[in-house]
Order: structure tokens, then sequence, then C-alpha cells
């Protein structure tokens, strides 16, 4: 009786967050495309190329849907020196490592993304790859944006916590994440989240998902154990922190931020 109670006031706070949206003066969808059924690019003054990075590739906008194309790509090549090498473990024994010498496509990305039937309905698919490993994932979500202060995501999506996880990839300070965020940092799971800006420069993220990790795990190796996080950000100057929350001033912005 107490778990229906909890999850029937649960459903009447998310039915009147949805109400008090669609009634909000800011309900208006947030950089709503131009609807006129063409192909459009973006166009720089002083470039050649119709590329913004980041924007990837408007290939049609329309009436009733919109198709934006990203990619992203990482090659490299690791030596690592002297090849011979070994570490003591915490136990005191000697291991050796396997030191590599290799090339690697390592990393790529394609992004598929736009609106379907209504602007606030948003939509994104990605084909993620990590090569060294032989990983390969579709994944996406799906976005309502009831408001700036509400947005209803389900689908594919970061737990919230470090800021890496708050999808600033690949604005950090190295092509991958650092040691001392990887190590505690949440994971990627399928669930549902809300987010949105409910005071100026104070963000919120909350979630809830199968597990910590849902990478390369099948539903039938799944517990009904559930995971859930939440964070919040304040940017109490400008109220942003660039385009994707970098980690160094991407955005090159003159006045001092702070998050």
């Amino acid at each position: 009786m107490k778990k229906i109670i909890s999850d029937s006031f649960l459903l009447y706070l998310v039915v009147a967050i949805i109400t008090l949206s669609l009634f909000n003066e800011n309900a208006k969808a947030q950089d709503v495309p131009p609807l006129d059924d063409s192909i459009h690019t973006s166009v720089i003054e002083g470039k050649d190329s119709i590329y913004t990075p980041g924007n990837g590739f408007d290939i049609v906008i329309g009436k009733k849907g919109s198709l934006n194309f990203g990619a992203y790509g990482l090659f490299r090549y690791i030596n690592q020196l002297p090849p011979g090498q070994s570490y003591v473990d915490h136990l005191g024994n000697s291991r050796n490592i396997d030191a590599r010498n290799d090339f690697q496509l390592q990393r790529v990305m394609l992004f598929f993304r736009g609106f379907f039937l209504d602007p606030k309905l948003n939509y994104n698919l990605t084909l993620w790859t990590v090569n060294a490993t032989n990983q390969v994932a579709v994944i996406g979500g799906i976005t309502y944006k009831f408001a700036k202060q509400f947005n209803l995501s389900v689908g594919w999506g970061a737990l919230p916590g470090t800021r890496s996880n708050h999808y600033s990839h690949p604005f950090w300070l190295a092509p991958d994440r650092i040691m001392a965020d990887e190590y505690f940092r949440p994971y990627f799971t399928q669930g549902m989240w809300a987010d949105g800006e409910i005071l100026p420069g104070l963000i919120y993220t909350a979630m809830i998902g199968n597990n910590s990790s849902n990478l390369g795990v099948s539903a039938v190796n799944l517990s009904r154990s559930l995971a859930s996080s939440a964070s919040i950000d304040w940017r109490p100057t400008t109220g942003e922190f660039g385009k994707y929350s970098s980690f160094s001033d991407y955005d090159e912005h003159k006045n001092l931020l702070l998050q």
C-alpha cells in the first residue's frame, strides 16, 4: 500500500510539473529553426566551408521534421616505452605490463539528430564505436521540451555526476577522460531523465536508469534494482558556461565565467 501511495504521489507530481510548464510563457520551443521545407546550411563570413564545428550539417529542415548529421573521429598511434615494464601491486607481487605499439582509428561517432512532427519533440541517434576494444553500439534518445524549466527524455543517457558526464565530449583537456575523473564517474545507461533551468543560471538533471553501466549488458543480465542520480549546476556570472560546458574556454569568452 505504501509503494502504491508513493508511486501515485510521484505520478501526480510529474503531471503537475508538465501542466505548469505548458502554461508557462516560456513553453514555446527554444531555438526553433525556420520551417521552410528547404535544404539549409550554415554560412560564416570569411570561411570557405559550410561546416560550423560542433554543429554538424543541417540536411533538411521542414514543417514536419528536420535532420542534422555530424561526425567525430580520432586516430592515434601509441608506443609505450620501454617495452619491458613491470609494476608491484598492493600485495607486493611483481606483474608485467603488456606495452602497446599500434595504430588505431580509436573512436568514431556518427550523429543523426533533429525534430519530428513538433519542434519541441527532438530525437537523436548515434553510432558509437571504440575500435581498440571492438565495441560498437547504436544509441539514442527522444526529448520533449515542455519549457526552459523542464525537458523530459527517454533512451540512452549519461547518469549525472562528474562534468564529463554532462555531454561536454570532446571539448576536454585531452582526447579521453583523465584518470582523476574516470575512476569514479557514473557511466551510461538506458532510462528516463529530466533537466532544465529552474532559476536563471541554476540547472538541474535527474535520471533513473537500468544500472550504472548498461553498455554491453543484455536485458536478461539486468537486475530489478535501478540506478538513479542527480546533479545541480550553478552559473552565477553570465548564466552559461559555453555551448558544451567544456573543460577549457573553447568559446573564447571575454567575461569571467563561473560554474
